[in-house]
């Protein structure tokens, strides 16, 4: 309509002032589905018989979607003309982040083209004001490759909040969001031996782990969490209750009746019991945490014990699943107890515990069993200690790694985040499950759900529509939840180089004629390079001609022999 109220005089201010106003989007690359649906507009609005043209002005990047030309009906009256436009600079570079399925850590991929010609990077982290947030990471990324780094080996400061990639000319996809973790101090409930000096017992390898800790973490970072331990049982032989903000508690010898109620409700809090049974006495003491039918002994070691299989998909174990790190052969077991394991009685299947054999040893008994009940904690029994009367595995360098593992378990996310692209939508109200609900922008700005209609609130789909941090709190008195979304745009944007000569041919386009300078090419339509099965028939029918060629000169040559083996009777 606005076009044909325009004079032809008018008709090229109003594409200039059009163009001036264009502002491109975040989202992906659909081609084929901008194709699809113009030539579908043009013949409903003009007829399937009107001869119409389409110019197609586009990078014909790689990571451009022409799914639907390959796949849709695509009408015979409609011409596609595409002007391949090339950039100034050739290659690109591009950050981006993603989540280990394995550890559930978030990792950070940087990407370089295969016509890229620069191949050092720098990945660096800023704050919201856009300055430097901790020291630059060189990547050196050959093009056509990508390197992939943990998350924990940049050194971030508190107000990190996003990562930059330095070094690339073409910047749109080189900033990505980072989750705001907030600095926490993660207190370990002890029940065992107090004297840290005593090498003979648990406590003292607990405290030195804890300590390495601490001295592996950056020291300007308020960031990473400073374990420490709480001794629940005195020197004195007091029993201490364990705190309601505690959330992981180790045993490391017999516990104290008084203590139990206080074990009870951590695991009712989600919370999770470490048990490293010493002795049968000791098992004794915990079986009110135990299932019914669980039974503890002392194994008979003629020599020693090692691991002979680990359930390397368990969250405690993940980290150790590369090849480098999977092998547990010189860690073995002087001592160790034996753990009898029954099924759950299905009478009371609500109330019994189920467990899962974590590690076993190269006898074929449990050496780590996991215990989880529902709706409340887990259990961890470790069969053996790991003080240098029962096993050696306090001096193996798998020890620590074993130490943060229960922490991380005990200790998620306190920041809940997803990662979403460009484009996806979301109800707030789900996210947060509140119908009162709002949200901040990746550019400051707030949404709320009295921007929308209130009464559709529960069904309200926001589309994310450029890359950032999304921020939903729920505004109800009763709940106070905060979700955030880490949105970036779509992977396939960031392949920016040309699809090579022959994908254009495959795709249906020839080389067209043009006086024009810029690289042109046609587009036949899509319905005469994919006929029909009949039309293939009709193209193959070729072959009976061959047949029919065949049987004629079996024939000819039939009858020429019996001509000429008449001749040689007449002959003779």
């Amino acid at each position: 309509e606005s076009w044909a109220a325009f004079s032809s005089a008018e008709r090229s201010a109003a594409i200039t002032r059009l163009c001036s106003k264009y502002m491109a989007d975040w989202h992906g690359t659909q081609t084929g589905i901008a194709l699809q649906q113009t030539a579908e507009d043009l013949v409903q609005e003009f007829g399937p018989r009107t001869e119409h043209r389409i110019i197609l002005v586009t990078d014909f990047q790689e990571g451009s979607d022409f799914g639907s030309l390959l796949t849709g009906i695509w009408p015979d009256s409609v011409q596609v003309t595409l002007r391949i436009i090339r950039p100034l600079e050739s290659g690109n570079a591009s950050l981006h982040t993603m989540v280990d399925r394995r550890t559930a850590k978030l990792l950070v991929r940087v990407s370089n083209n295969a016509d890229a010609t620069t191949t050092h990077f720098t990945v660096r982290p800023l704050n919201r004001a856009g300055l430097s947030a901790g020291p630059d990471v060189p990547v050196n990324v050959v093009p056509g490759r990508q390197v992939t780094l943990p998350l924990t080996s940049l050194t971030l400061t508190e107000d990190a909040v996003s990562l930059s990639l330095v070094g690339d000319s073409h910047k749109f996809d080189n900033c990505v969001p980072l989750p705001v973790t907030s600095s926490r101090t993660w207190s370990i409930a002890h029940a065992g031996s107090t004297d840290v000096n005593d090498a003979s017992r648990m406590r003292y390898y607990l405290q030195r782990a804890l300590d390495g800790m601490a001295r592996d973490a950056d020291p300007d970072s308020s960031t990473e969490p400073q374990p420490e331990i709480l001794d629940t049982v005195t020197s004195d032989g007091l029993t201490l209750p364990v705190p309601d903000d505690v959330k992981l508690a180790i045993l490391t010898e017999a516990v104290p009746v008084k203590l139990l109620p206080s074990l009870k409700a951590l695991l009712d809090r989600d919370g999770i019991v470490v048990a490293a049974l010493t002795s049968e006495l000791m098992a004794q003491s915990i079986q009110a945490l135990l299932p019914e039918g669980m039974t503890i002994t002392e194994a008979s070691v003629s020599d020693y014990a090692m691991l002979g299989r680990i359930d390397f998909e368990q969250p405690l174990f993940a980290e150790f699943s590369d090849a480098r790190f999977a092998d547990f052969s010189s860690v073995r077991f002087w001592k160790h107890r034996a753990i009898g394991l029954a099924g759950p009685d299905s009478s009371d299947a609500e109330e019994a515990a189920r467990w899962t054999v974590v590690a076993e040893f190269d006898s074929g008994m449990p050496a780590i069993v996991r215990i989880r009940r529902e709706f409340a904690g887990e259990v961890y029994l470790l069969a053996s200690g790991w003080h240098p009367d029962d096993s050696q595995w306090a001096l193996s360098s798998r020890f620590a790694p074993m130490v943060t593992g229960f922490l991380n378990l005990a200790h998620p996310a306190e920041l809940e985040y997803q990662q979403v692209l460009v484009g996806d939508s979301f109800n707030p109200a789900t996210t947060v499950t509140s119908s009162d609900w709002i949200i901040e922008l990746p550019d400051g700005s707030l949404q709320s759900c009295q921007a929308v209609d209130s009464r559709k609130s529960e069904v309200t789909q926001i589309t994310v529509e450029q890359p950032g941090r999304y921020t939903i709190r729920s505004t109800s008195a009763d709940d106070d939840t905060t979700v955030t979304l880490l949105a970036e745009i779509d992977p396939n944007e960031s392949r920016t180089a040309p699809l090579p000569e022959g994908q254009l041919y495959a795709l249906g386009l020839a080389a067209e004629n043009t006086q024009s300078q810029d690289p042109v090419l046609a587009m036949k339509p899509p319905e005469s390079r994919r006929p029909s099965a009949d039309q293939l028939e009709s193209q193959q029918k070729y072959w009976r001609w061959f047949l029919l060629a065949g049987l004629c000169c079996l024939f000819a040559e039939a009858v020429l022999a019996a001509i000429i083996h008449r001749r040689q009777l007449e002959t003779a």
